[in-house]
């Protein structure tokens, strides 16, 4: 049996048969996960169970509240978990190890579990037992969703659903340059095996707390020009948020309030947080790669999807590196 085509990619009877194997699974994602990384997590968990295969998704912490409907009884939410009830780690939409959101205190170097690793980032480092990437594919959910379809995996509708909620949020509901067609048929697809559409569509997009929306007013208030305003910029700070009431976990899509405005090409989110600053940057245009800035700060992601974590860092500080980063980016 071929076991990984010209990518280096295993197939996907082949991840079958690695799943198969399997007597219990723990199924990890990134930290601070987002509507792709739950949806991955849950979704491959749920269509996992129909094939008698034990998988418990792990979350180290809340769940935010637009996707709390999505979270199974059987996850774990934080705490602590024993490794030895588990034979294999199954890790989705992590572009490396390093930012999987594992127990606390556990390294993914220190367990001897074997592991596969599903994801979509560009710069995926590759780890894990097998593993099966798509920089193409516009979520891990697209990719997950093309998997259990070509493997005839019987998709329930909670499944579907989990998958649908994952690239209908990275896709910002089938705005981002992202989108492509087999984006649509994959969608279809889920939709045709009773994905919950307008349910997805309220959850994600009708059902903002008043709180938010002051916080968003306050944003675009409050935003910064820089570049012949062609880069502009928020701080989230903890000051901001216990003003208008808002939970830091619910500000996810916050950068796209100002994403909207006309003339700019890249958009960007410092949060000050205990220890450092959060990067969240976007591009409006696909030859200016945020990801290079935010390799420049240690971070990456996607070409026009990308982040960073800087310990240590005040915001003076991070407003002038992400200036000058950008400088180079948009002046070249």
């Amino acid at each position: 049996m071929t076991t990984s085509n010209s990518n280096g990619n295993t197939t996907h009877e082949r991840i079958l048969e690695w799943l198969t194997s399997k007597r219990s699974i723990l199924a990890v994602t990134h930290e601070r996960p987002d509507g792709d990384a739950l949806g991955a997590l849950f979704g491959i968990s749920s269509a996992l169970q129909t094939l008698n295969i034990s998988c418990t998704p792990y979350v180290s912490e809340q769940v935010p509240g637009r996707y709390q409907s999505l979270t199974p009884s059987e996850s774990i939410i934080g705490g602590a978990v024993d490794l030895s009830e588990y034979d294999a780690l199954l890790c989705v939409d992590s572009a490396n190890e390093n930012r999987l959101a594992l127990p606390k205190g556990v390294r993914f170097q220190d367990i001897s579990l074997p592991s596969c690793n599903i994801d979509h980032h560009i710069d995926n480092s590759r780890y894990g037992e097998i593993y099966h990437i798509d920089a193409d594919a516009s979520a891990a959910c697209e990719i997950i969703a093309y998997f259990l379809k070509s493997m005839s995996v019987k998709i329930l509708p909670e499944t579907a659903t989990m998958l649908l909620t994952g690239i209908v949020s990275d896709t910002g509901c089938f705005r981002f340059d992202n989108t492509k067609p087999q984006t649509f048929r994959i969608a279809a697809w889920l939709v045709e095996h009773r994905a919950d559409h307008s349910g997805v569509m309220r959850q994600l997009y009708f059902d903002e707390p008043i709180e938010l929306l002051k916080l968003q007013a306050k944003i675009v208030e409050g935003a910064r020009f820089a570049l012949d305003n062609r880069l502009v910029y928020f701080f989230l700070t903890n000051e901001l948020l216990s003003e208008c009431g808002v939970d830091g976990k619910d500000t996810e899509d916050l950068i796209d309030t100002i994403r909207v405005i006309g003339g700019v090409d890249i958009v960007c989110r410092m949060q000050q947080v205990s220890d450092g600053v959060r990067f969240s940057l976007r591009s409006k245009d696909p030859r200016i790669s945020v990801n290079a800035i935010a390799h420049e700060l240690g971070g990456g992601g996607h070409l026009m999807a990308a982040g960073a974590y800087v310990k240590g860092m005040k915001l003076d500080e991070a407003e002038r590196l992400l200036i000058e980063h950008a400088q180079k980016i948009l002046f070249k």
